[in-house]
């Protein structure tokens, strides 16, 4: 059965006996994206093409977005308490979710949709990433960073100290400077690793499927053949 189950994991935390892991469903079907928004609900691109906002104690919806047959496959939350939505037709739009209204749409071949921490948003483009401005979404005075020649972009994740992370489908990392007061605007500088799950070592060819940064200035990585990876990000 699809749906979404919020687990209380303070419990695997506390010292003693671990107890089991207690779940709360909130929602039941189909599930294309998560996004936990910044007033401490959950967005959830449903199979049935809506996107519901769900308030995580009491399983109810806070709201819902009108359903779109063209499908909902990325969801990115923006401090400002707007949602990005990656439609899958190659379409991007900006909600306020308060008011349950679109405020910004545009047509671009994503891949993936993060916020940076100077609150622009980047959206990945196959073989690009385009940065932009939340409020207008003005591609033409955006900033384009590419990848290595051959290579698309299949994962996206924000940086702490406001760089970026890419992965590709041949399973290279690398990290931009996306900060704006950088003096090179695009730092194609592959990320070192430092250690990996399993033991052996990277296989080229491997899509990167996961990116999240982790404390102490590491990144792990998922690839599509179930592999985990243990980065150490070259600090800025």
């Amino acid at each position: 059965m699809s749906g979404v189950i919020v687990w209380d994991a303070r419990a695997a935390i506390e010292p003693g006996p671990k107890p089991r892991l207690q779940g709360v469903s909130i929602h039941r079907g189909g599930v294309r994206a998560l996004a936990a928004l910044h007033n401490g609900t959950l967005a959830v691109a449903c199979g049935d093409g809506a996107v519901r906002v769900y308030d995580v104690n009491t399983g109810a919806v806070f709201t819902k977005l009108p359903a779109s047959k063209r499908g909902v496959g990325a969801l990115a939350a923006l401090r400002c308490g707007k949602l990005v939505m990656g439609l899958h037709d190659f379409t991007v739009q900006v909600w306020d979710v308060g008011q349950a209204a679109r405020v910004a749409e545009e047509g671009i071949e994503w891949s993936a949709v993060v916020q940076l921490t100077d609150g622009r948003i980047a959206i990945g483009s196959l073989d690009v990433v385009e940065v932009v401005d939340t409020i207008s979404l003005d591609f033409e005075a955006g900033q384009i960073l590419e990848y290595s020649q051959g290579e698309n972009g299949t994962a996206l994740t924000a940086l702490p100290d406001g760089r970026l992370v890419g992965g590709t489908d041949s399973g290279d990392v690398v990290v931009w400077d996306t900060r704006t007061s950088a003096t090179h605007a695009a730092d194609n500088t592959p990320a070192r690793r430092v250690g990996h799950i399993p033991v052996r070592g990277h296989c080229a060819g491997n899509a990167v499927s996961a990116l999240l940064p982790l404390p102490g200035g590491r990144l792990a990585s998922g690839t599509e053949d179930g592999r985990l990876y243990l980065w150490h990000v070259p600090p800025a």
